[in-house]
């Protein structure tokens, strides 16, 4: 971080997002004012292409190393770039408005990035939503209406659709662990991973089971990036992804919804993968595939012996069918088995004040810690 920038800058444009796009990629691609701003070029051509898994998130790569990345939404462009980069480059191609350095706070899709330093010296980026909790509106039910028709009225049923979307939106941006009464500033804390070919992807999936409605699980998914280090002990980690769902159907034990779990963290994984492979390479990784080390962790023990046999024995075929999908998509070998303390997924799973408190000081200083369990 000490050799990095981030900043945002905001284009003056009035007809977006439909003019934009089209200028935007004519100017940063067609038109070669700013070359290579691609995953790959060789020295002694021109050539540009966006990232394939998203469409508007460029790369300045020569000589394959990473100099600048900048994520384009609308008329905002987030651009992340090393102090050797000519950033004049990038100033001359359009007419900007503002522009802001994360070091004094930025504002981008409704969340605010800051640089902060931790008590040991790191330089983290600090991702929080706090404008949009702070102008939120807090509303109290009356003594008359809590003992009035339990049945919500129509205005009320369009209040409660808006809570749970700005619920849903929190929890899907910046704040997983929803914690009732959490300080304002609690948010994503981005930690300075080193990003190249020995980053190591780590996905947890974890089940609850039976705990829904109807009787169906609840599992939760964890995607965070890491070093090799973390695989015999504790190292700094980024969390990338998340997700929490119920499962498409009742099973019938324990070991089935983990394995459900498992399968679906280790596919949302995969996509993470890639899109790292891409960023660091500078290749497609259509036709490379994902090329980081990925390991998956577990706290079903059941589920773990299971991978790791050559005969899994189980009773429900539904399970071994599961089994045989994640041994298909990762090597047994970096199948992980980790305590329930170390399971980053598990606050994703059960509506726990207690486990949500105990995940804020994670959020803060986010580690990851995988231990090979052998028999």
């Amino acid at each position: 971080m000490d050799h990095w920038g981030l900043q945002e800058l905001r284009a003056n444009l009035s007809d977006v997002p439909v003019l934009f796009l089209p200028e935007c990629v004519l100017e940063l691609i067609c038109k070669g004012r700013w070359p290579t701003i691609v995953l790959h070029a060789d020295g002694n051509h021109r050539s540009a292409r966006n990232v394939n898994l998203e469409a508007l998130k460029f790369l300045r790569k020569p000589s394959n190393e990473l100099l600048c990345m900048v994520l384009v939404y609308v008329d905002d462009f987030l651009m992340c770039f090393h102090e050797t980069y000519d950033i004049s480059v990038l100033k001359g191609m359009f007419k900007w408005g503002e522009w802001t350095d994360v070091r004094k706070g930025i504002k981008f899709k409704g969340k605010e990035l800051v640089l902060v330093q931790q008590p040991n010296g790191e330089l983290c980026v600090r991702v929080t939503q706090t404008e949009f909790t702070r102008n939120s509106s807090v509303g109290k039910i009356t003594r008359d209406r809590s003992h009035g028709n339990p049945l919500l009225t129509p205005a009320e049923m369009t209040e409660f659709r808006s809570c749970s979307g700005c619920l849903q939106w929190l929890a899907g941006q910046t704040r997983p662990d929803l914690a009732a009464g959490a300080t304002e500033e609690v948010g994503l804390m981005i930690r300075p991973v080193p990003l190249n070919s020995e980053t190591v992807v780590v996905s947890y999936g974890d089940s609850s089971w039976a705990n829904a409605q109807n009787y169906k699980s609840q599992e939760g998914i964890a995607i965070v990036i890491t070093t090799r280090t973390a695989l015999e002990g504790l190292d700094k980690c980024v969390l990338l992804d998340w997700k929490t769902t119920r499962t498409p159907r009742v099973v019938r034990s324990t070991i089935a919804g983990e394995a459900y779990a498992a399968d679906d963290a280790i596919d949302r994984a995969y996509h993470t993968n890639c899109m790292m492979t891409e960023i660091i390479s500078g290749q497609p990784v259509l036709k490379t595939g994902p090329k980081l080390l990925h390991v998956h962790a577990t706290d079903c023990r059941s589920l773990f012996d299971a991978v790791i046999s050559a005969n899994p024995s189980t009773e429900e075929k539904r399970v071994l069918m599961a089994v045989r999908a994640i041994e298909e998509a990762l090597d047994p070998k970096w199948f992980r088995w980790v305590p329930t303390g170390l399971m980053v997924a598990d606050v994703l799973t059960k509506d726990s004040d207690a486990l949500r408190w105990a995940f804020l000081p994670w959020l803060r200083e986010p580690t990851c810690h995988l231990r090979e369990v052998r028999q």
